[in-house]
C-alpha cells in the first residue's frame, strides 16, 4: 500500500515537473515570439523610412589645401574653382533626375581632405550618389571637352555608375556646348573605395581656365543636377 502510495506520488510529482517545463517552454517561446515580432516591426520601419528618404549625393570638390591641382594662366586654381563650383550648386538644392535629394560636400573650405577620408564620409552618410568634381588646364587654347569616369573592374554598382556618368556628361555638354569626351574607366582611388558601396564617378572638364568665362561657371553651378 505504501510502495502504491509512493509510485502514484512520484508519477504526479514526474507529471507536474513536465507541466512546469512545459509551461516554461510555451512561455519562452511566446517571448520569443513577441521579440522577433518587435524587431520585425522595427525593421519594416526602419526600411520605411529608408525607401522614403531622399537621394543623398555626396560632391567631391576635388583637390585642396597645399594641393591646388591644375592651374590656369591667370592663377585660376583648380581646387578654388571646384569647391565654388560646389558651394553654389549644393545652395540651390536641386531634384536630381526628377526626384527629391539632399547634398553634402566632402570639403567646405580650402582643406586638403585625404582619399581615403572623403569615401569614408560617403559611407557613413550613407550616400546614394558620388561625383568627384574636377578641371583640367587644356595646354591647347582651342582644347576643350567633358568626359566622365567610373571604376575601371567588374563591380555591382558599374552600370548604375555608367549611367550616371553619361546623364552628367550630357547634361555639361548641353549646358557649355563643349566636346563629349565620353565615360570612360580609370582606378581612380575614391571610384575604387566605393565600387561595392555607391554609385560612384569622376567628372573631368577640360578647359583652357583663360577661356572660362563666369556665364558658364553660372550655368554648370545651378542646372548640373536639374
Amino acid at each position: 500500500m505504501i510502495l502504491n502510495d509512493f509510485k502514484s506520488l512520484q508519477i504526479l510529482g514526474n507529471t507536474a515537473i513536465h507541466l512546469l517545463i512545459t509551461q516554461k517552454s510555451k512561455l519562452e517561446m511566446k517571448l520569443q515570439n513577441v521579440i522577433f515580432l518587435y524587431l520585425l516591426l522595427k525593421t519594416c520601419l526602419f526600411f520605411g523610412q529608408d525607401v522614403d528618404r531622399p537621394l543623398r549625393i555626396v560632391i567631391d570638390p576635388g583637390h585642396g589645401g597645399i594641393d591646388s591641382g591644375s592651374r590656369g594662366e591667370d592663377g585660376i586654381q583648380e581646387k578654388d574653382l571646384v569647391l565654388d563650383i560646389a558651394k553654389r550648386l549644393i545652395a540651390q538644392h536641386p531634384e536630381f533626375d526628377g526626384k527629391p535629394a539632399e547634398y553634402f560636400l566632402t570639403r567646405y573650405t580650402d582643406t586638403l581632405i585625404s582619399l581615403e577620408d572623403r569615401t569614408k564620409l560617403a559611407r557613413i552618410l550613407q550616400a546614394d550618389l558620388f561625383i568627384s568634381l574636377h578641371f583640367n588646364d587644356a595646354p591647347a587654347k582651342k582644347a576643350s571637352g567633358v568626359e566622365v569616369y567610373a571604376y575601371n573592374q567588374e563591380n555591382p554598382y558599374l552600370k548604375q555608375s555608367i549611367w550616371l556618368g553619361h546623364l552628367l556628361e550630357q547634361r555639361i555638354v548641353s549646358l557649355t556646348h563643349q566636346k563629349s569626351r565620353g565615360v570612360k574607366f580609370a582606378n581612380f582611388q575614391v571610384l575604387g573605395d566605393l565600387k561595392d558601396f555607391c554609385k560612384a564617378v569622376l567628372v573631368e572638364v577640360y578647359q583652357h581656365y583663360s577661356r572660362l568665362n563666369k556665364a558658364i561657371s553660372n550655368v554648370l553651378n545651378m542646372c548640373l543636377f536639374c
